[in-house]
């Protein structure tokens, strides 16, 4: 017995084929409306701005430098008061307190030490006091002597910086440690950071006594 084959009309396939097509094209729909609809749940990305940042650890008292920072977008919800956006606005100035390694740079964390000194010869040099009282007292302009006492020899005190002039005082917080070894014999860690206006050799000085000694200060009147 032979069968004979139905044939199939071409408007039958035409209709066939659209449907068929149609499938496809609500299936792709579906996903478009799915990703559509999850693209609108995910919250927008946070808004950024570009800040300069310490490239590494730097210390109290560092002039900074070129490869010392760059510009990172950094979300607007997490910039502290007084963010600087430009690295000419730090490049060439002393570092106040020891920064940390992808810190955001402030105003307040760097000073000009010849618009403040008006003076070339003058550099600016850390002093770490041991004497949290004494260094409560101090205020940016104060002139001070500073003097150097040796436990070693029967407490004997030495003048090793005159008329120093107080250019900056960093928060306790932000003084707190770093390799700076101002500190009157006593670990890095230890004491206030003061940053003060001296002569050459006068920084020389206290960097050689703070090793030995404990350094305070005089006011001058």
């Amino acid at each position: 017995m032979t069968t004979t084959p139905v044939r199939t009309s071409p408007l039958a396939a035409v209709r066939r084929a659209v449907s068929w097509h149609r499938r496809k094209l609500a299936v792709l729909a579906a996903v478009i409306a799915v990703l559509a609809a999850v693209n609108a749940a995910s919250p927008a990305p946070p808004a950024t701005t570009a800040v300069v940042t310490a490239t590494h650890a730097l210390a109290g008292g560092h002039t900074v430098t070129a490869e010392d920072v760059r510009l990172t977008d950094m979300p607007d919800g997490v910039l502290p008061e007084q963010v600087l956006g430009s690295l000419e606005e730090v490049i060439g100035r002393t570092l106040a307190a020891p920064a940390t390694a992808g810190q955001m740079i402030t105003a307040t964390d760097v000073v000009s030490p010849r618009m403040m000194l008006g003076d070339a010869s003058t550099v600016v040099a850390p002093l770490r006091l041991s004497d949290a009282q004494v260094a409560g007292l101090l205020a940016v302009g104060d002139e001070v002597d500073v003097v150097a006492a040796d436990p070693r020899n029967e407490g004997r005190t030495t003048v090793v910086a005159e008329r120093a002039r107080v250019v900056a005082i960093p928060s306790r917080a932000a003084g707190s440690s770093g390799p700076l070894g101002m500190g009157g014999g006593q670990s890095s860690s230890s004491g206030q950071l003061v940053l003060i206006a001296v002569a050459p050799a006068a920084a020389k000085q206290l960097a050689t006594a703070a090793s030995t000694s404990q350094l305070s200060i005089m006011w001058r009147s």
